[in-house]
């Protein structure tokens, strides 16, 4: 993908930092996956009359559970502005130097102004999309696995159906992430094309008033105002096309769990604790997806 063929090289210089913080992704991952588990099993006991002493220890892993999710979120977030900041750093500074070789002999104040919040802003979204995949991936990846054997223990038809909807998800992510990215990215460039323009119209009032020509600049206002408008709009399109197909699976992988799950419970063959964990992990392998 040409994006990471981008960033990658700035961020290579934070190896050691990428793999404690895909480490940690992972540790979020399984964690994330034990808390529901864990509260599904405490549910039984309940309904169990289990004495006091098990209740406790049970509450006791809950919270276990909460603080290590607490610290290690610390960790990965830490981690995570650090990687962020100084790759976008260390690309800027590549920037500059690449500035330096071109032969330009003088820029105006406005195309510096331009040129420097366009490159910082695009490179932010550059940086945080790669580092984005990459931690997203890692933790879907380990969420996916853990939650496939604790599915698949519970009830294994329904591994089944869970295994239809990542396939789904997977078809929908490749196509639509990269064409959420690029209609994101075109919107970005046109917004700041607009307030560019809208920059230039201030900084030359008084010879846009000298020379008679504030209607050739309000056309070229409204000419950008369009190409902004078309730009949002089409992201808007794109963002609720993916969002309604993320829901439309969203929605049939729950009716499946209702009714599957329901069944289970009414024969006996399934408890209500576990039925809550298969409620609670649809909605984690949703996410994971």
């Amino acid at each position: 993908m040409k994006v990471f063929k981008l960033c990658l090289p700035f961020l290579k210089k934070y190896k050691a930092q990428l793999i404690v913080f895909s480490l940690l992704s992972i540790v979020t991952g399984i964690l994330g996956v034990f808390l529901p588990y864990f509260g599904g099993m405490f549910i039984d006991i309940l309904t169990e009359n289990a004495e006091l002493d098990i209740i406790i220890r049970f509450g006791l892993y809950l919270l276990l559970i909460s603080i290590l999710m607490i610290i290690v979120g610390y960790l990965v977030n830490r981690l995570q502005v650090k990687i962020l900041t100084h790759g976008s750093f260390y690309f800027i500074r590549y920037v500059l130097e690449h500035l330096k070789g071109i032969n330009i002999l003088y820029l105006s104040d406005k195309q510096i102004s331009f040129i420097a919040q366009q490159s910082t802003s695009d490179i932010n979204a550059l940086i945080s999309f790669c580092v984005g995949v990459i931690s997203g991936t890692i933790i879907r990846l380990a969420t996916v696995i853990v939650l496939s054997i604790v599915i698949y223990s519970i009830e294994p038809m329904l591994s089944l159906v869970f295994l239809v909807v990542l396939v789904l998800y997977s078809v929908i992510f490749l196509i639509f992430r990269p064409i959420v990215f690029k209609v994101v990215m075109d919107a970005k460039n046109a917004q700041d094309g607009f307030f560019a323009h809208i920059y230039e119209y201030m900084s030359k009032i008084g010879f846009i008033k000298t020379n008679s020509i504030g209607e050739d600049y309000s056309a070229k206002l409204s000419g950008r105002f369009k190409t902004m408008f078309s730009k949002i709009r089409k992201q808007q399109d794109v963002t609720y096309l993916f969002g309604s197909a993320d829901i439309a699976i969203t929605t049939m992988t729950q009716v499946a769990v209702f009714i599957i799950g329901g069944l289970s419970v009414v024969r006996g063959s399934m408890t209500i604790g576990f039925f809550s964990i298969l409620l609670n992990t649809s909605q984690l392998l949703h996410h994971a997806s």
